[in-house]
């Protein structure tokens, strides 16, 4: 049991996930007052329930990414946790700093999964702490973390299939009306700056190992 632990110890770092949580979950009940972010393009988008089935995989696809790196491909796995969490801690930051909400999430009263899907989101999922979007941060940061390495850089069928899903995951925040499209930019925008400053420190700190023990 113990080589075991030995073994996987870095697993440990999904903890993370459960101190980010509570810490958005806490941040929503401190009487902040949040600013309203409100495009007009935001109006133009329609509100589409059935794109609650990528929004909810969006909490499989995260963690399932790293899961796989966490038993598969151990480097890959220290790069999504440097990655993932660095720009997070960001976005929590961003919450405490410059509250946020959207006033337009619609009823989703009616009958069908979709929608039934909609209003348990909606109940469990306060429109507030939306900028930057962590769904669109998260996904997309992951996608480069985990893609853009080998073994699964090679993969371009694979590959491609998950940056479509990041893609839906993306305009599913928009569509069932729990973001701005100012939340999705901002999101994807750091979510590529944290990839590039983690990748090269990560290669920075490589190519310095390298050198040192030729």
């Amino acid at each position: 049991m113990q080589s075991l632990f030995q073994k996987y110890r870095h697993a440990l770092w999904f903890l993370l996930f459960g101190a980010l949580s509570a810490f958005y979950f806490v941040s929503q009940h401190l009487g902040l007052r949040y600013h309203v972010v409100h495009l007009p393009l935001d109006d133009r988008l329609p509100f589409w329930p059935g794109f609650i089935v990528f929004y909810v995989l969006w909490y499989f696809y995260v963690p399932g990414c790293m899961l796989w790196a966490c038993f598969r491909a151990r480097d890959v796995f220290y790069r999504q946790v440097a990655a993932l969490f660095s720009g997070a801690f960001v976005c929590a930051a961003v919450f405490v700093l410059y509250p946020t909400c959207v006033d337009f999430r619609p009823s989703a009263a009616g009958p069908g999964m979709f929608r039934a899907l909609c209003r348990l989101i909606y109940a469990n999922d306060a429109p507030v702490n939306v900028f930057p979007s962590l769904h669109c941060y998260e996904a997309l940061v992951m996608h480069l973390a985990t893609f853009r390495m080998p073994p699964l850089r090679a993969r371009k069928r694979l590959r491609l299939a998950s940056a479509v899903l990041v893609i839906l995951i993306c305009l599913s925040t928009l569509l069932v009306k729990q973001h701005s499209v100012a939340d999705l930019v901002a999101g994807c925008t750091l979510a590529v700056v944290m990839y590039l400053l983690t990748a090269y420190l990560f290669d920075k700190r490589r190519g310095h190992h390298d050198h040192t023990t030729v």
